[in-house]
């Protein structure tokens, strides 16, 4: 029987194996996420964050905040739920960087889900060069609710079921 050779100074072949097989796929992601990109909003932009531009989460009872640990867990799986969804009609934009902000939503029976609200990162920078009147700063972006109208797959929300951890509900923007 055949070991991999491991000790001081030596890495298992099969470390190395793994690790490739897993950059191999890097290339074909559309999501970028950096943890510092995301934000959970307050409460009070529960109205706001549930009436966007594309199509609205329904049934919505009330808010709360999510906690650090299902953040976590939702982000684990967030890429791996949105990548395939973005490239459903064919078209790719290359690499996107994503700003996300949550807002955990109560439903009538007491479930709970968050909703993922993201936007290309490229927004706050227009923004900032450019800024529209009566809108909120985009440096207080993780305090308040940025919504656009248009902006395609720059745009777009899905919720996470804090109990089951499965992703439904993904919308991304008009096209204009």
């Amino acid at each position: 029987m055949r070991t991999l050779a491991s000790g001081p100074g030596r890495r298992p072949r099969a470390t190395a194996i793994l690790i490739a097989i897993a950059l191999s796929g890097c290339g074909n992601e559309d999501l970028v996420m950096r943890p510092a990109t995301g934000a959970v909003l307050p409460i009070t932009e529960g109205p706001a964050i549930t009436n966007p531009c594309r199509t609205k989460p329904e049934r919505v009872a009330g808010y709360f905040s999510p906690t650090p640990g299902q953040i976590a867990a939702m982000e684990a799986g967030l890429a791996r739920a949105v990548n395939p969804l973005l490239r459903m009609d064919g078209e790719r934009f290359g690499r996107i960087e994503y700003h996300r902000q949550y807002m955990g939503l109560i439903r009538p029976d007491g479930r709970r889900s968050i909703y993922v609200s993201a936007f290309g990162s490229s927004v706050l920078e227009h923004r900032n060069a450019d800024p529209l009147p009566g809108q909120a700063d985009t440096v207080q972006w993780r305090t308040y609710f940025l919504d656009y109208c248009d902006g395609w797959k720059g745009f777009w929300g899905i919720e996470y079921d804090v109990e089951t951890g499965e992703f439904s509900h993904f919308e991304h923007n008009g096209k204009a």
